[in-house]
């Protein structure tokens, strides 16, 4: 049986997109009978990390240098991000550190599910997810943005398949990074969580409007607020809740909020439990996504599995994802924003017909596919395919 390490080394309070992912795919191998041994890579806070079928591996495979990192970062987020590029090109080892220890494991391969990888001579799949830093390059440092075009490149080079989750990032990376294209997989994710059945809803008892997002600058709360401002002024009062964690970008939203006058309003909770945030969405008539960029967006993979329907920025891979499950709008139109959220606030028609969209749309995706497709392409990779990988799992039409 073919044996796979899959990295987790994600502490708590990080990475929540990436966490989704690999929390994904354990409930993805948990429910699907696949030929794959699997070993997850972790770090020693790994609590998160709850749903690993019982029949799989666990190996803590940090340094003592890489724990006190996670723990600065966690505590630090902002200043980590900065400084992780040039502790990086302090402490990268030359060789493989750990493929004596995956050896005699018997491991055959290891995917990486984020974008730090560590130097292995295996085997690798590897899931650089974007590459936001080449539309957005204010967004981040000389310092990040010489990390990524260095370190995660060559990687992405080196790989024996890059995994990306659309059509629109693969052709990116096979741009940008001169990736071979036939060395790029597309494997589409899935909502979390998948215990709600994708169904259309109903808005009656719905009284807010969510969008559950870290304060990165490419998020663009404030387009979404000054939309709310606008309608407020046009006497459309719709209360809003800006959950996650509060990163860069906090607290000039809440200043940009005060000065609105929309403190009644806008509520700024920082981050949420799992269990706060199924009851945002138990009540949220509408989910927002002001993204300037996404890869894919779990919030809108979310808010379909729930029949929620979502006004999303017409921008990446979001129109395709969303298709007819909500509105889309230029993420810096102001009152492009506003009137696409009037329109599914007070027009129950529309509001009907993106519900039940979006959840038949979010229904053709499942985490027990993606394993399977992961499973596939590990097989392929193991067995030193040459030529591109062939997907049997998902079909031309549902790749986004």
């Amino acid at each position: 049986m073919l044996h796979v390490a899959i990295d987790a080394r994600l502490p708590s309070g990080l990475a929540g997109g990436v966490r989704q992912v690999v929390l994904g795919l354990a409930a993805g191998f948990g429910s699907a009978d696949l030929p794959v041994r699997r070993t997850w890579l972790v770090t020693r806070d790994h609590d998160w990390l709850t749903d690993i079928p019982a029949e799989d591996g666990v190996l803590v495979l940090t340094s003592a240098f890489e724990e006190l990192s996670f723990a600065a970062a966690e505590r630090y987020p902002k200043l980590a991000s900065r400084a992780r590029p040039w502790v990086e090109r302090v402490r990268r080892p030359p060789r493989a550190p750990y493929d004596q220890r995956l050896r005699e494991l018997g491991v055959d391969v290891v995917h990486f599910t984020f974008q730090d990888a560590f130097d292995t001579e295996l085997p690798y799949v590897y899931q650089p997810h974007d590459l936001q830093h080449r539309h957005f390059p204010q967004y981040f440092s000389a310092a990040q943005i010489r990390h990524r075009e260095t370190t995660w490149r060559s990687t992405a080079l080196s790989a024996d398949a890059v995994c990306v989750g659309t059509q629109w990032v693969a052709q990116d990376v096979a741009t940008q990074w001169e990736v071979q294209p036939e060395r790029i997989a597309v494997v589409p994710l899935a909502p979390l969580p998948e215990m709600f059945s994708a169904a259309a809803a109903e808005p009656s008892g719905r009284d807010l409007l969510l969008y559950p997002a870290a304060f990165w600058p490419h998020k663009n709360h404030r387009t979404l607020v000054e939309a709310i401002a606008l309608l407020r002024d046009g006497g459309l009062q719709v209360p809003v809740v800006l959950s996650g964690a509060p990163t860069v970008e906090f607290d000039q939203i809440r200043r940009r909020v005060s000065e609105l006058g929309l403190d009644g309003l806008v509520t700024l909770p920082g981050y949420v439990s799992q269990s706060e945030l199924d009851g945002l969405y138990a009540r949220a008539r509408v989910v927002a996504v002001p993204s300037r960029f996404e890869s894919a967006s779990f919030p809108v993979w979310e808010a379909m599995r729930r029949g929620i329907p979502v006004v999303a920025s017409d921008v990446t891979a979001l129109p395709k994802q969303l298709g007819d499950g909500g509105l889309l709008a230029e993420p810096d139109d102001t009152a492009a924003w506003a009137a696409a959220i009037r329109r599914l606030w007070t027009d129950d028609v529309t509001w009907r017909r993106c519900s039940a969209a979006g959840a038949a749309r979010a229904s053709v995706y499942s985490w027990a596919k993606t394993a399977e497709a992961f499973a596939s392409l590990y097989a392929h990779v193991a067995s030193g395919g040459s030529g591109p990988w062939s997907d049997t799992v998902f079909s031309a039409a549902d790749l986004l």
